[in-house]
């Protein structure tokens, strides 16, 4: 078994968690660079801890740094390590250097440096530890260290938000420019508008493949002033600087770019910016997460100006708003030219507000020919409209077509699995956020319930996900787990067996966290 070839080891180790995994370096050395490329292909620098530490410190060698793949950084995090050693220099408290800095660039595992006198307390142990002892100027220096061996990164992943720039940020910036310059396919920045300019002189990556743009919210105070005059001033600087810095920069890229995600907080009007943006020959993939009204598309017709010119390329179309539309929404305003840029595309993954019932149809009529994936968001449907959207699809012929699908719905029921499983066979990836759950557990467990339903046994679903709304008032990712979610996609897991994953990932991390979790009353 020595002499197997590269790729069965692959395939061998992707039916072995993650966990397992990562103790099974020593197997053989196929396996050792297995478990490195599945240790270190995803790193985020998010915060100060020793964990952290351990990454960076194997981070230097330039063997383990080219097996980084995705490279996710906060820029708060950056601010501390600054300011701490703004602050570090004026104390009066002056501590021996330490040996770990020299180690940690030697790679050299250091020796056990006992703990000056502190506060008998965990939580200050590890701050003194891991900010005072450890300088954060050479923890930035060993970050830029780590970063010029990761060659091999693919996706960069900055969220800068409201940070100042500076000195000591653009050499950190520009050790990742140069070294990522050839390499990298996806950029992905959130910033407000003005510092998102300022960082895209210094991420002017070649040939990059995907884009994900979020422009933050700033604040009045940032702005200037609070008053009418520096609040429009400021929204106006925000409009050109989007219309002629950031669109050149997409339009720069029109030959390679194939994703294109924009989310906005943004309070400015963003017409400029889509009329700016020329046609995108390669582009595949387009989502739009922002507020459709007049505030920040002021000339809805140049938005969907774009969106017809770009339809013909597109295979993704994606169109969010940030909250539930109403009826006289502007995308229902503008129900005409939605239609048109569906019929121009051919869909195979359509996700868009359900606001209301009727147009959502007439939108899946028009690409239901190629769609695959469906979503629909910001209206929860009862089981009537979801069989009608369901029977579009059995009586075009399409039944087996539909892949994954993503409803917001009143009330779990039996009469509502039963309506998903009998018109969508085969479909794999089922996910369901739910309104009222009143009755959540008692109408699907117990008999005459869900198990009067044979097609459920037989329905060959793999991925199923289920999220209460009112457990998760912002977002459906707010919350990452709630015992009542979990209980339900454990049960509906005994009834179709079919199932492999809750929410894409394996079911034992839910069977974990329900074994850690106190168990309420009212579910025992």
């Amino acid at each position: 078994m020595v002499d197997l070839p590269h790729d069965i080891w692959e395939v061998i180790s992707q039916h072995i968690p993650r966990k397992e995994l990562l103790n099974l370096a020593a197997v053989n050395r196929p396996f050792y660079n297995i478990v490195l490329n599945t240790r270190y292909k995803e790193i985020w620098w998010v915060k100060l801890d020793e964990s952290m530490v351990e990454y960076l410190r194997r981070l230097q060698d330039p063997a383990v740094a080219r097996r980084v793949r995705r490279l996710h950084i906060r820029a708060w995090f950056i601010d501390f390590l600054l300011k701490r050693e703004v602050l570090l220099k004026a104390s009066k408290k002056k501590f021996e250097p330490i040996v770990w800095v020299k180690t940690l660039l030697n790679l050299n595992i250091p020796d056990a440096v006992p703990d000056p006198p502190i506060r008998n307390s965990p939580s200050i142990l590890l701050e003194h530890r891991l900010g005072t002892m450890f300088s954060p100027g050479e923890i930035m220096r060993a970050m830029i260290k780590a970063i010029s061996g990761m060659v091999n990164v693919m996706e960069y992943d900055f969220e800068w938000r409201d940070l100042p720039m500076n000195e000591d940020t653009q050499i950190f910036l520009m050790a990742a420019r140069n070294t990522f310059a050839t390499g990298l396919c996806k950029l992905v920045l959130s910033a407000q508008i003005s510092k998102l300019v300022q960082l895209l002189t210094m991420t002017d990556f070649e040939r990059l493949e995907e884009i994900e743009f979020s422009f933050e919210y700033t604040p009045l105070e940032a702005s200037g002033g609070t008053t009418p005059k520096y609040i429009l001033l400021a929204e106006n600087l925000d409009r050109d600087l989007l219309a002629v810095q950031v669109a050149s920069f997409i339009n720069r890229l029109s030959s390679s770019l194939r994703c294109l995600t924009i989310s906005s907080l943004a309070q400015c009007d963003h017409s400029p910016f889509f009329q700016c943006l020329t046609f995108l020959p390669a582009l595949r993939y387009l989502a739009i997460r922002m507020a459709f009204d007049m505030g920040h598309l002021m000339n809805p017709a140049g938005f969907f100006r774009f969106l017809i010119t770009q339809a013909s390329t597109l295979f993704t179309l994606e169109l969010r708003p940030d909250r539930p539309p109403s009826k006289n929404h502007m995308l229902a305003q503008y129900r005409q030219d939605l239609v048109e840029v569906v019929l121009r595309a051919n869909l195979e993954s359509l996700t868009i507000p359900s606001f209301d019932q009727q147009i959502a149809v007439s939108l899946i009529d028009k690409s239901i020919a190629s769609l695959t994936s469906l979503s629909l968001l910001h209206r929860f449907l009862n089981v009537t409209e979801v069989a009608e959207i369901v029977n579009m699809f059995s009586t075009a012929g399409r039944a087996h077509n539909l892949i994954r699908l993503s409803l917001e719905v009143k009330s779990m029921s039996p009469r509502l699995m039963n309506v998903l499983s009998v018109g969508l066979p085969a479909l794999a990836s089922l996910t369901l956020v739910i309104e009222d759950e009143s009755h959540f557990g008692s109408q699907l467990v117990e008999p005459p319930g869900i198990y009067t339903y044979r097609t459920l046994v037989d329905w060959r679903l793999l991925d199923i996900s289920i999220y209460i709304r009112s457990q998760r008032p912002d977002s459906i990712e707010v919350i990452p787990w709630t015992r009542m979610e979990n209980r339900m996609m454990l049960h509906l897991s005994f009834i179709m067996r079919s199932i492999r994953y809750f929410r894409g990932q394996d079911p034992r991390i839910v069977v974990d966290f329900m074994r850690r979790q106190p168990t309420p009353s009212i579910l025992l």
